[in-house]
């Protein structure tokens, strides 16, 4: 190949990136109108009404916008919930990924709050990006005999500082005062991993790797009672129950799922006793191959999107002064 037409390519690669990345940069700056998901959540859950038995829906894991991913939120949106839960993990390849989501998780017609999760503290700035766009971390929120308390473990242990906030949000009030009926605890890392049919040590597996944190935090659930301690981090749907606290796992929200997993929600009722059901919207064999390649292309132009098209524009412009000396010379 002549050196004009590796020229004429790379200036069609610049282009083409170029695009790609404006569009999706562009497509992507989108806030929630009140600011951060957790204030638009708090809003609308304040105005709902938590009926006799309420249905809470659990999603973890997502990535920011999967053909999977957008299959559980049109199936989720069908759903007669008062809320959902997300268990962290949304922005795979950096912040710039949060508003394809943000715009989704708005659409939804309920409050949807949300955790980080550990590839959302990847960014340089940490929880920089997450607390402006989505906050809720170590947050608690309680209505009509309903407590939800947001717990942070993106770094895969609980801090002394998350630690206090529990013990104050796990607080009952004193009698004759009713505490609430139902407190479920959403975080990321789960305390363990209950792989059936044995549950892995505390601190083996993809869990907090403190075992005393994790030994100390199921502690603190127990003596308080809680209903339900809902995770993600673990790619698929497992179950368990350790030192009286019931734990359900949702890692199957879009991104991918392991071996033998599905793509999924929970739709978690809170019945006596919480009743529990996997609803798989995609079969874990049945990705979409060019939808995810897509997904793919505007996710990595996101991340890295500006240094390719940099790059890929001065490589151009020596293939083109190289080429008009080499026609110069002749």
């Amino acid at each position: 190949m002549s050196l004009a037409r590796i020229a004429r390519l790379a200036a069609l690669l610049t282009l083409i990136g170029g695009v790609t990345h404006v569009a999706a940069r562009v497509t992507t700056q989108y806030r929630v109108t009140e600011g951060t998901l957790f204030a638009l959540a708090e809003q609308r859950f304040a105005s709902a009404k938590v009926p006799e038995v309420p249905v809470l829906l659990l999603i973890g894991d997502s990535g920011s916008a999967s053909p999977e991913l957008r299959a559980n939120f049109q199936a989720m949106a069908r759903e007669p919930a008062l809320l959902v839960l997300h268990a962290g993990d949304i922005g795979y390849r950096g912040p710039r990924e949060y508003g394809r989501f943000l715009k989704a998780a708005e659409a939804l017609p309920f409050p949807v709050f949300a955790v980080p999760g550990d590839h959302d503290r990847d960014d340089a700035h940490g929880y920089q990006a997450w607390d402006d766009r989505f906050d809720g971390r170590d947050r608690v929120v309680e209505k009509d005999g309903l407590r939800i308390v947001l717990l942070d473990t993106a770094s895969d242990t609980v801090s002394e500082a998350s630690f206090r906030f529990l013990d104050d949000a796990l607080r009952r009030p004193p009698p004759p005062a009713p505490g609430p009926r139902w407190i479920v605890v959403l975080t990321h890392c789960p305390p363990y991993r209950p792989h059936a049919p044995v549950p892995r040590p505390l601190g083996k597996g993809h869990a907090i790797r403190d075992a005393a944190a994790a030994s100390r935090l199921l502690d603190r659930l127990r003596d308080a009672h809680v209903t339900l301690l809902c995770a993600g981090h673990i790619h698929r749907f497992e179950t368990g129950i350790q030192a009286g606290v019931p734990l359900v796992i949702s890692g199957g929200g879009g991104k991918d799922v392991s071996p033998g997993g599905d793509f999924h929600y929970v739709r978690i009722t809170l019945s006596d006793p919480p009743k529990i059901e996997q609803v798989v919207t995609t079969p874990g064999s049945g990705r979409q191959p060019l939808a995810k390649l897509g997904d793919g292309v505007v996710a990595e132009s996101l991340r890295s999107g500006d240094r390719t098209t940099t790059v890929l524009a001065a490589v151009t412009t020596v293939l083109l002064a190289c080429e008009r000396r080499r026609r110069k010379a002749r």
